[in-house]
């Protein structure tokens, strides 16, 4: 049918008779099914609508598609036409921004978290240079490396610009408030450069400091320790602090805390060549040289483990080495597989989000299909009557990005605050610019998509269909409705598939036999530092202690050990159940 524009009165004139006309047609269809006339006018008017309403509405958005309007007035008309629509049909419309809310802000946590931890560039210059070095047992699994084998390898390797080695540790830091046991690092000279991480007061350490038997009395504090121990002084430098009883001067502040979070303050490693060669409580990292490769790397540490272990067959023997990017030691691949997985699990919600939202939308489109069908025969063409069903989409995607983003942020702040410290730059998932960028488009994106179902449905039954098919609309509307809904099941049993396997991986994990009976067994740690104590003296003070937490009611046995089960080294841990 040729789209027409009349003008004035005459336009208003035109609509009400459309709108009588289409009426007269519903009344009629449900005559002829068996219902009386003022019955029949009662459900037509329910299923139109108010016909004052649907003629302003009509005469709204007729005058906004003017041959004389522009786009930008055509825009501003539309956007005060979808405002009135969001007032009027705010109770339908809620449900569907409460669902786009969920889903956007359940897709923006979780590419927060896993752009943090797996996606976002490490927090070093040129990361892709600089790889982990570890050795490997002649069963082929990574370990350490032990502080003379570290020093061979850093003298006779070939491919790396520098290297680096960097040991964890408890010490007692003492001197300013009370004494307590920190995290701490014995760190190789470079390091920090290696990584590029400049002193923000001072300076780092010197070769000389590393040298066994040097000048080791030294300490560099970390931003954080720095800031709530000394206040951000910056007269710290060539303050004494006392760190397992020794004075080391303060020569240096580093910001540290997100390349090693949690770690207080660094002393030189100073790694000595006559520890034994098999203790491998080292961690190395390597800086590639320009142009060389990972195997190139490999290549050249294998050749220096087959010397070491013809040197010192009886710890390297059948030992090799090996190079790896640095991401697979402080991502992992399991972490990174979780990732993804994590990522496909909030995409199938949003998919069901986008299909519960096509279901309201479609339900709200079919009570408008008489004045879709009035517009049309008035003169609206499609391309008018599709910017405006757009406008109110992006009316729709804005309020609940609005709404999204701030849940999103809340649900971070306790992600951040209960997720295991063990995540590395977990604290770093925050809405940042790629995360709202997302969020944005996901937004967007699940509107339109959702949007898709009622266009074509008002274009096939309410335009191309004509008028006076509105009563055997409402049966192809629900059908249409049905098959959304089958899609919106299908997608939840595919997400609750998802999170029952991860549930079982985690109830399988934690029934997994350990090798020990871990129930009512409690662990703390006690630090007697070297220099303070004798071993006799520590002897005779564990045992006291011993004896002490042997006698607290309920406690049934004490005993003590250097390593605790699944954590790393730790000097004189106490068990007791």
């Amino acid at each position: 049918m040729k789209r027409r524009r009349w003008p004035g009165s005459l336009a208003d004139r035109r609509i009400k008779e459309e709108i009588q006309e289409h009426l007269s047609r519903i009344e009629e269809d449900l005559v002829e099914q068996g219902l009386d006339t003022d019955e029949a006018r009662r459900r037509a008017l329910e299923r139109f609508g108010d016909p004052a309403e649907v003629e302003a509405r009509t005469r709204a958005a007729l005058g906004s598609g003017s041959q004389g309007a522009g786009w930008a007035d055509v825009l501003r008309q539309d956007l005060r036409f979808g405002l009135r629509q969001f007032v009027r049909d705010r109770r339908s419309l809620s449900l569907s921004v409460l669902t786009l809310v969920l889903g956007v802000a359940a897709t923006a946590v979780v590419y927060a978290v896993v752009h943090a931890v797996v996606l976002a560039p490490l927090p070093y210059q040129e990361p892709d240079r600089v790889v982990d070095v570890n050795q490997t047992s002649p069963q082929g699994q990574l370990y350490g490396v032990s502080e003379p084998n570290f020093v061979d390898f850093r003298d006779r390797q070939r491919s790396f610009e520098a290297m680096a080695a960097m040991g964890y540790g408890n010490p007692v830091l003492s001197g300013r408030g009370t004494a307590e046991a920190v995290e701490g690092m014995r760190v190789s000279h470079n390091l920090f450069d290696m990584v590029g991480l400049s002193p923000l007061v001072g300076r780092g350490f010197t070769a000389s400091e590393d040298t066994y038997g040097g000048p080791t009395e030294v300490a560099v504090l970390a931003e954080g320790a720095w800031r709530r121990r000394f206040g951000g002084d910056p007269s710290v430098v060539g303050q004494v602090i006392d760190l397992d009883g020794v004075s080391h001067a303060v020569v240096g502040v580093v910001a540290s805390d997100r390349t090693w979070p949690g770690v207080e303050v660094f002393t030189p490693l100073a790694p000595n060549p006559e520890v034994y060669r098999d203790d491998q409580r080292l961690k190395s990292v390597g800086r590639l040289l320009p142009g060389a490769t990972i195997e190139d790397a490999n290549r050249d540490l294998a050749e220096i483990a087959e010397v070491l272990s013809a040197l010192y067959p009886e710890s390297n023997d059948g030992w090799g080495a090996s190079a790896r990017p640095l991401r697979d030691w402080l991502v992992g691949s399991r972490l990174t597989g979780l990732g993804y997985v994590l990522l496909g699990i909030v995409g199938l919600f949003l998919l069901m989000a986008c299909a519960s939202v096509s279901n309201l939308l479609l339900a709200r489109a079919t009570a408008r299909e008489e004045e879709m069908a009035v517009r049309s025969a008035l003169g609206a063409n499609r391309k008018r009557l599709v910017f405006q069903l757009s406008v109110e989409g992006a009316l729709l995607g804005i309020v609940s990005l609005g709404l999204a983003l701030p849940v999103a942020h809340g649900a971070l702040r306790i992600v951040r605050a209960v997720g295991p410290a063990e995540v590395g730059r977990l604290s770093e998932a925050t809405l940042s610019g790629p995360v709202i960028g997302l969020a944005s488009a996901a937004a967007f994106l699940t509107v339109m998509v959702a949007g898709l179902a009622p266009v074509i449905f008002l274009f096939r039954r309410a335009i191309t269909g004509g008028l006076g098919r509105s009563v055997s609309s409402a049966a192809r509307g629900a059908r249409f409705r049905n098959v959304l809904l089958v899609a919106q099941y299908g997608l939840a049993l595919a997400v609750l598939a998802s999170a029952g396997l991860l549930t079982r991986s985690f109830v399988r994990l934690q029934s997994e036999e350990l090798g020990f009976e871990p129930g009512g067994v409690v662990r703390f740690g006690v630090r007697l530092p070297d220099e303070q104590f004798s071993a006799r003296e520590r002897g005779l003070y564990l045992d006291r202690l011993a004896d002490e937490v042997q006698a607290i009611p309920g406690v049934e046995q004490v005993g003590v050990t250097s390593a605790s089960p699944y954590t790393r080294y730790r000097p004189s841990n106490f068990v007791a159940r």
